[in-house]
């Protein structure tokens, strides 16, 4: 299995740590192939020096917005790994121990399917009968950091260059019923309070948010998980209503003492 990597300018700064990661487990018999632009061709070489990477520089360096800059450089990844099956290694995915590509290729060729990888699931919002606004997990799709077949641009019918629809949605119908969901791979939710304590099973957390985790993995110290600070504010029970009073004038003329009258206002005069 080959290890996919795509290395744009912006996302440079995890591609180091990751990087680091991936030398600190030492060698590994699944060959790295990262994609970057000809301009950082030369850092990017210098980057993963050590390991057993083959530079690509293919990508465009044109800044997309989303999700073109994730459909793009996927779409250029997919069609350039045609020998073996491999790994999507998003700058957003920390691997977690040092077989970790041994465990998914196992897994992966076990299962018997077409794609190996974490289940996320477009909400769904609903009303009840009470009339209560609800949401729900509605279809399921596969994030990005997965095991694909090779050939996957001749294979899939789906073309991820959109300029509206992210490839995970797009393809979720061809992928989601013939995909091996394996807790081998993690979703971290974009969670900057995510530590290895919480990973269980996996070997790789996609969707990372922060460096800790990463630092965790390296055997840094990092600061501890941030406790939440939302406290929940107890129900104070409604003011009860004044009930309604009743009094009995003697006469008119005590009645018209005690009525207030508000003073009229400034303003100019009514016409008639």
């Amino acid at each position: 299995m080959e290890i996919a990597i795509t290395a744009n300018s912006s996302a440079l700064p995890r591609i180091k740590k990751l990087a680091t990661i991936l030398r600190s487990f030492g060698p590994s018999q699944h060959p790295l192939v990262v994609f970057c632009t000809p301009k950082y061709q030369t850092e990017v070489a210098r980057i993963f020096e050590g390991l057993s990477a083959k530079i690509l520089p293919v990508l465009t360096g044109i800044v997309r917005l989303p999700p073109m800059a994730d459909n793009e450089p996927f779409a250029i990844v997919a069609k350039h790994m045609t020998r073996t099956h491999w790994f999507y290694l998003t700058a957003d995915t920390i691997p977690l121990q040092a077989d970790w590509a041994d465990k998914l290729e196992q897994e992966y060729l076990a299962s018997g399917q077409t794609y190996l990888g974490c289940a996320d699931y477009i909400p769904t919002r609903y009303r009840d009968g009470s009339g209560i606004d609800r949401v729900v997990n509605g279809a399921p799709f596969i994030l990005e950091a997965a095991v694909y077949p090779a050939n996957l641009s001749s294979i899939s019918k789906y073309s991820p260059l959109s300029r509206v629809v992210h490839h995970e949605v797009a393809r979720r119908s061809e992928m989601a019923p013939c995909s091996h969901l394996s807790s081998l791979v993690g979703n971290a939710k974009w969670d900057d309070s995510y530590r290895l304590a919480h990973v269980g099973s996996a070997v790789v957390m996609t969707r990372v948010l922060g460096t800790e985790l990463g630092d965790e993995v390296l055997g840094l110290k990092v600061p501890e998980a941030p406790a939440s600070t939302s406290v929940e504010e107890e129900e104070t029970p409604p003011e009860p209503e004044p009930e309604p009073t009743m009094k009995i004038f003697s006469s008119m003329a005590e009645m018209k003492a005690s009525a207030t009258v508000e003073p009229r206002r400034a303003g100019r005069p009514r016409k008639n």
